[in-house]
């Protein structure tokens, strides 16, 4: 039995728990309120009209990104304004690494009034605390700290009340610049996976006998023939005369409507963070699969829950998001119960025409990508694309059993991706694991 002696002077909290994980380290370890300060300022942007505001989120896979427009008119509660540089958490997640660096590009954005967002003094690097937080070799005295409530939620003041080593800033700093060497490092891998990404896009367009064409800016003028004129919007036409909506292939092109059997939009209740049917959510969609590591829950009743209910095979289809990210698709296929949101569409696919794997990786390749950018691209802040666009969308469509050979091989090639992704996600974790071992901790 391992026996814990604090002084009394020390004792902030009655629970054994938070004294079993205590720091020791060859630098001074301080509470971590000397060195921050909350940013809790709140907007109601919701009282004005006609707006779209970026709201922020966060996950323990890429940190603070940029989750959704919202239009006015659906907020009803303050939000936070953050700056650039400050760094923001989940409460209730934080635990699992929930945590991340406002990047500078979403300076003024907004977030949920339910996150922490909390900047450094002087003394503190903004990178290396997050390094901390982030770490796993901090995250069982993270979790410890929480350990007193149901719902394990780190409060700002439970922040500061945490005991970090505090090491002089010229230690800081070379921390810091160990952590981005290994980010160089773990990019180069991911310039990889880029050639890779390329590769899987040139075997679709060989398999299909389709001709790859990248976009180039227009210069001046140009002329569209009336006969190709289907969308009044300079990007659609730009597209058209560049001939990147040229489908033509050695099989059958048809519409995606002739192959899906019925459409249908999420629900738009509201999600919480523990109750209730796990929903998915545009950002549970990510590179063409689902990443089901930050979920939220929805109570619904059992009516709206069975018409709601995933099933293995559904298509799920981002319909509202940032120009760069609508479109998103990836194929259902978790064990459980799982509902969806509104800003997605299930899309049910004919199994007798058409794999509905096949139809993903078209999604995910520059065949609908390039549809989807033509009518998204002039537009400033959220694109939107309806179940009427979405049917319209052009696809080569291969006998089945050919579908099922591309999606098969393209697979194996994502696996392949799979493991260098792992190997610069491995050299992120060895180096946060190294700032312990600096820390002597």
């Amino acid at each position: 039995m391992q026996t814990v002696i604090t002084q009394y002077k020390d004792l902030t909290r009655w629970d054994i728990k938070n004294y079993l994980w205590l720091f020791r380290s060859s630098f001074s370890v301080e509470p971590l309120g000397n060195y921050i300060y909350e940013h809790s300022e709140k907007e109601k942007i919701g009282d004005q009209a006609d707006k779209e505001f970026p709201i922020l989120g966060v996950t323990n896979k890429i940190g603070v990104y940029l989750n959704e427009y919202v239009k006015s008119e659906k907020i009803n509660q303050p939000y936070k304004k953050v700056k650039g540089g400050e760094l923001t958490y989940n409460p209730y997640r934080v635990n699992v690494g929930s945590v991340g660096i406002v990047q500078d590009e979403y300076d003024n954005f907004y977030i949920s009034p339910a996150y922490v967002v909390f900047g450094t003094k002087e003394g503190l690097l903004n990178e290396y605390i997050y390094l901390v937080l982030s770490s796993s070799w901090f995250n069982p005295y993270l979790r410890a700290a929480t350990s007193g409530s149901v719902r394990q939620n780190l409060t700002f003041d439970l922040l500061s009340e945490l005991n970090v080593p505090i090491p002089p800033l010229a230690i800081q700093k070379k921390i810091v610049e160990q952590w981005h060497k290994a980010k160089r490092q773990a990019e180069e891998i991911k310039n990889k996976l880029k050639e890779k990404d390329e590769t899987i896009s040139d075997f679709i367009y060989a398999e299909l006998g389709m001709r790859k064409k990248r976009y180039k800016k227009a210069d001046g003028a140009f002329v569209i023939s009336f006969r190709d004129f289907e969308r009044w919007g300079f990007g659609f036409n730009d597209y058209v005369r560049q001939g990147l909506l040229n489908s033509k292939s050695n099989f059958e092109t048809i519409p995606l409507h002739a192959i899906i059997t019925n459409f249908q939009y999420g629900t738009s209740s509201k999600a919480n963070e523990i109750k209730g049917c796990p929903v998915l959510r545009m950002n549970n969609i990510v590179n063409g699969e689902l990443d089901i590591t930050d979920l939220k829950f929805i109570e619904l009743g059992d009516k709206d829950f069975q018409s709601l209910k995933l099933k293995k095979g559904d298509l799920l289809f981002n319909r509202t998001n940032s120009k760069e990210l609508v479109g998103k698709t990836a194929v259902f296929n978790q064990e459980g119960d799982f509902v969806f949101a509104s800003y997605l569409i299930r899309v049910e696919i004919d199994d007798t025409k058409a794999d509905v794997n096949y139809v993903n990786i078209l999604f995910n390749s520059p065949i609908i990508r390039n549809q989807i950018d033509a009518i998204s691209r002039q537009i400033i802040g959220q694109a939107n694309v309806n179940t009427e666009e979405l049917g319209s969308f052009k696809i080569p469509l291969p006998p089945l059993p050919k579908q099922k050979e591309i999606a098969e091989k393209v697979e194996k090639m994502r696996a392949e991706i799979q493991e260098m992704k792992n190997t610069a996600d491995e050299t992120l974790e060895q180096a946060k694991n190294k700032i312990g071992a600096m820390l002597k901790v």
